[in-house]
């Protein structure tokens, strides 16, 4: 419902931030990651959103990026995962390791966040480990890859980061490798088709 926001940091605390957008100060829970890359109070932001809405509230969720937003709402999606849990391992660790322990199944990883232990880390693999092999894992690819590289080209010639790194984890899976030029014609064929 609300993607985005754009507007002027009021104030920010420890877990959370005012934006006013249009005249309106939106309350927005964030992660220290999010919060540390902000402008000083005045400066202005764009935000990834995601409105979580319940029976007694609504909570607004603000992202640097979009995809560790769409990585929140993904955890959101595991059987007794709420935004609290959710925001609580996207604070605890690096969106790259988290990926990878995901993409690998390491539970004992997993279980070193806050509010996951044994039943929830083995769920959360289940449910999520390939959805993360196919949509995230490019995220936590090093920089130097062959792979990052093309996504990067891709979001450069337009295309949104998911869309990117989605297009180049299917290349990469159906078999496609090697330099940057061929990741990077591989996945724009495959983009161009309908």
């Amino acid at each position: 419902m609300i993607a985005a926001l754009a507007g002027k940091v009021v104030r920010a605390g420890r877990d959370h931030l005012i934006l006013e957008t249009g005249g309106i100060g939106f309350l927005l829970q964030a992660t220290p990651r999010t919060l540390a890359v902000l402008p000083p109070p005045g400066g202005r932001v764009r935000l990834w959103t995601s409105l979580q809405v319940r029976e007694d509230s609504l909570s607004l969720y603000g992202f640097a990026t979009e995809v560790e937003r769409n990585f929140f709402e993904a955890l959101l999606g595991v059987t007794g995962v709420g935004p609290k849990v959710a925001l609580g391992v996207l604070a605890a660790g690096e969106p790259a390791e988290l990926i990878r322990a995901l993409a690998e199944g390491d539970v004992v990883q997993l279980m070193t966040l806050p509010g996951v232990g044994k039943k929830l880390a083995q769920r959360l693999v289940l449910e999520l480990g390939d959805k993360v092999r196919r949509d995230f894992v490019g995220f936590a690819v090093g920089e130097r890859s062959a792979a990052a590289e093309a996504a990067t080209a891709l979001v450069a010639l337009g295309y949104d980061e998911m869309t990117a790194h989605r297009a180049i984890n299917e290349t990469v899976a159906g078999g496609q490798d090697g330099e940057v030029q061929d990741l990077l014609k591989a996945a724009l064929r495959r983009l161009a088709k309908p």
